[in-house]
């Protein structure tokens, strides 16, 4: 949450020099007075986020691009400064970790969606926040965290975007992206539910399904190898079959398959 705007009066020179020159940066956007006020207010704030190397974005979801991105988003995302381009959703899409992808951008559309639903009232205190693997000027992907304010405005059909990114440590507990989405009534936890073929349990042989079954009842490896009077190596190989072929990435993700398709 961004902090409360201190008075002019109470600005040192070099802050109110820094605070003009980020207005003048957002006086070229073509938004509305409302919003246009806003940034007023929270200009110097701003700028303190910039030297905090915390990236500062503004979004267009009208159009689907990017209305203004900080010096230092800029830089983290490795462009220069004489870099002149578009930059929209898409192209942002390109600097996600890939196995990231599909998991941010369906949270994304859920959080729209939730937001959408809200009134106007409930929808001018919501807040939301996601990490998730961003590709950066060092060559490779770190986790961040992106916070998002959303700025109300009726005119248009959806909102404008007010956004943060902050690079986390290398050694942060992040292991899956997770939304968070926030209102001064209410409060959601958004996680990606991937969409299921279970056309693909067709695809399992039929020792491959008298595993999976043996699974289904609580027996482990050892057991069913025994059970089946094949050894522990091959009932492995077969576990690592079936999890390729169902596209899923545990034995538990593979055995919810089994038992919706009522195959037992």
């Amino acid at each position: 949450m961004l902090a409360p705007s201190r008075k002019t009066t109470d600005l040192t020179d070099k802050e109110k020099s820094i605070a003009i020159d980020t207005l003048k940066q957002f006086k070229k956007l073509n938004l509305n007075k409302d919003i246009g006020n806003y940034f007023d207010d929270i200009a110097t704030e701003l700028q303190l986020m910039e030297e905090m190397q915390i990236g500062v974005y503004v979004i267009d979801y009208t159009t689907g691009k990017y209305l203004y991105l900080s010096k230092y988003l800029k830089q983290l995302l490795g462009f220069s400064k004489n870099d002149s381009f578009e930059f929209g959703i898409d192209s942002f899409a390109n600097f996600v970790h890939p196995d990231d992808n599909t998991s941010l951008f369906q949270i994304l559309t859920k959080a729209a969606k939730t937001l959408k639903s809200l009134d106007e009232q409930e929808k001018s205190t919501a807040s939301f926040k996601i990490n998730y693997r961003l590709k950066t000027n060092k060559g490779g992907y770190s986790w961040v965290m992106q916070m998002n304010k959303i700025i109300v405005n009726s005119e248009l059909l959806f909102p404008i975007d007010l956004g943060f990114i902050v690079p986390v440590p290398d050694n942060s507990n992040f292991s899956e992206v997770i939304g968070y989405l926030k209102s001064d009534q209410n409060s959601w936890v958004l996680k990606y539910k991937k969409k299921i073929n279970h056309d693909l349990i067709k695809e399992l042989s039929e020792r491959e399904i008298e595993v999976l079954n043996l699974a289904s009842k609580g027996h482990k490896t050892k057991e069913i190898a025994v059970m089946l009077e094949i050894s522990f190596q091959t009932i492995k190989i077969h576990k690592r079959n079936i999890l390729k072929k169902l596209d899923v990435s545990s034995t538990l993700e593979a055995i919810k398959i089994y038992e919706k398709n009522s195959l037992k």
